[in-house]
């Protein structure tokens, strides 16, 4: 083999592996393309549901707010009938005194009339038309 020989042997084998290399990086070239596109395509869907977990979210946050509003209402007025209640407690053990110490004020007033129409009774012993206990 002559040195021209070699040389387009050598040339030959280089276009060759050049060829080979080339189709290896296509091939890698199109798989690599693939799993970007695939990769992008669930950051896309990733993105998508992040916002809509986050608007999810906001409308939770915003139902809270609300409820913890309610709550604090609810809470006063809770103490506030508490306080309702009490006056009234108040009010009723004060009524059942005052109507006791009417009650003994009404049976002391009737033994002082019973006493009365008894010393009545005592003086005109002819006029007594009904019998007393």
């Amino acid at each position: 083999m002559t040195t021209p020989d070699i040389l387009t042997a050598l040339q030959l084998m280089e276009n060759r592996l050049a060829e080979r290399i080339d189709a290896a990086a296509a091939g890698l070239r199109l798989e690599f393309n693939g799993k970007f596109d695939a990769f992008a395509q669930r950051l896309d869907r990733l993105e998508a549901e992040y916002a809509a977990i986050r608007m999810a979210l906001e409308r939770i946050e915003g139902r809270l707010d609300g409820l913890e509003t309610r709550m604090g209402m609810l809470e006063q007025r809770v103490d506030q009938l508490a306080s309702e209640v009490a006056s009234l407690r108040a009010a009723v053990a004060g009524s059942t005194r005052t109507g006791a110490a009417r009650e003994a004020e009404v049976d002391r007033r009737i033994d002082d009339l019973d006493r009365r129409v008894r010393t009545l009774e005592q003086r005109s012993p002819g006029r007594r038309s009904t019998p007393r206990p």
